[in-house]
C-alpha cells in the first residue's frame, strides 16, 4: 500500500515551469485592445454546447473493471455560463460495449445511459460544484432494463500553478443508501498554445454500504464477526488510479486527445469479486466539438 501511494505522488510531483517574455504595449494601443476584448465579451453567448467521443481499451469506473474489451462512449453537453455567478450544465453519457454490437437485443452494445445536472463556480482560487447524477441500464438480462440509481454529488478543487487537489462526496439515495469519496491531485502543462499534457492521481473510498452493494467479497468475508453495524460509516480505501494524458486543439472548436491510465482496487479484502481485473492499464483515445 505504502508503494502504491508514493508511486502516486511521484507520478504528479514533477512541476513544469515555464516563463514569457511579452512585448511592451503603448497606451493607445493597451485602451483600444480592453475595447476590443469588452466588446467582444459582450457579444459572446453565454450557451455553449459540447459533443465528445471516448474510444477505450476497457470499460472501468472507480477502479471496477466492467470489462477488458473496446467500449465507446459519447458524451453531450449543453451549459449555460453565467460569467462569475456560476456555469450550469446538463451532461448525457452513454457506454456501448463494441464487442456487443452483434447482439440484436441491444443498440450496437448499449448498456449504460447517465444524464447528469451539474452547477459549478469559481470563488477565489477555489472552484465549487455540486450536483445530481441519474444511472439507467437499458438491455440488460435478457433485454429487460437494468435497476436504475441515483446519486447527488458535491466537488471542490483548489486552483494553482503548482498542483492542483480536489475531491469529490457522491451519495447515492435511490437504492444503495452509500456513501463513495474521491481524492485526487492534477498538473496540467501547455507544451503550446494547442497542445495540452496533463497527470491525475485518484484515490478512492466508500463506506461499509458501498462495498457491500458493489462487491461480492467483502469485508464481512474477511473479518467475519469483527464486522459490526458500528462500522457502517467508516469509510475503506477501495480504489486508485494513475493517468496520463493529451488534448491537441485542431482549430478553435474541434479537438483530440488520448489517454493512459492504470487502474486497481486497492484493498485485498475487496480482490475476490465478479469484476474483470483487480488492476489493469488502459487506454484510449477521444475526439469532440465544443461551440
Amino acid at each position: 500500500m505504502k508503494q502504491l501511494l508514493m508511486a502516486a505522488l511521484a507520478a504528479v510531483s514533477v512541476v513544469a515551469i515555464s516563463s514569457a517574455q511579452q512585448a511592451a504595449v503603448q497606451p493607445a494601443e493597451k485602451g483600444a485592445e480592453a475595447n476590443a476584448n469588452v466588446k467582444e465579451e459582450e457579444g459572446t453567448c453565454p450557451v455553449f454546447l459540447g459533443l465528445n467521443l471516448d474510444v477505450n481499451s476497457a470499460y472501468v469506473w472507480r477502479g471496477m473493471v466492467y470489462t477488458d474489451e473496446p467500449a465507446w462512449q459519447p458524451e453531450a453537453t449543453l451549459g449555460f455560463d453565467a460569467k462569475e455567478y456560476g456555469r450550469l450544465m446538463a451532461i448525457v453519457w452513454a457506454n456501448f460495449d463494441a464487442t456487443g454490437r452483434a447482439d440484436h437485443s441491444r443498440f450496437a452494445g448499449l448498456n449504460e445511459i447517465d444524464y447528469t445536472a451539474q452547477y459549478e463556480v469559481d470563488l477565489g482560487d477555489f472552484t465549487l460544484g455540486a450536483g445530481h447524477i441519474w444511472y439507467t441500464f437499458p438491455y440488460g438480462e435478457e433485454g429487460e432494463w437494468g435497476k436504475s440509481t441515483r446519486e447527488a454529488f458535491v466537488s471542490v478543487a483548489y486552483n494553482n500553478d503548482i498542483v492542483v487537489p480536489f475531491a469529490q462526496l457522491y451519495y447515492d439515495y435511490s437504492v444503495l443508501d452509500c456513501l463513495y469519496s474521491q481524492v485526487g491531485l492534477r498538473k496540467e502543462v501547455s507544451l503550446t498554445d494547442s497542445f495540452v499534457t496533463g497527470a491525475e492521481v485518484t484515490l478512492g473510498g466508500g463506506n461499509r454500504p458501498y462495498t457491500t452493494a458493489y462487491f461480492t467479497h467483502t469485508y464481512e468475508d474477511s473479518f467475519g464477526d469483527e464486522v459490526t453495524d458500528e462500522l457502517d460509516g467508516n469509510f475503506w480505501l477501495t480504489d486508485s488510479c494513475i493517468a496520463l494524458y493529451c488534448t491537441y486543439n485542431i482549430t478553435e472548436n474541434l479537438y483530440v486527445g488520448g489517454r493512459l491510465a492504470w487502474s486497481a482496487i486497492v484493498d485485498s479484502a475487496l480482490h475476490d469479486n465478479d469484476y474483470e481485473h483487480n488492476d489493469l492499464l488502459w487506454g484510449g483515445v477521444s475526439c469532440g466539438v465544443e461551440f
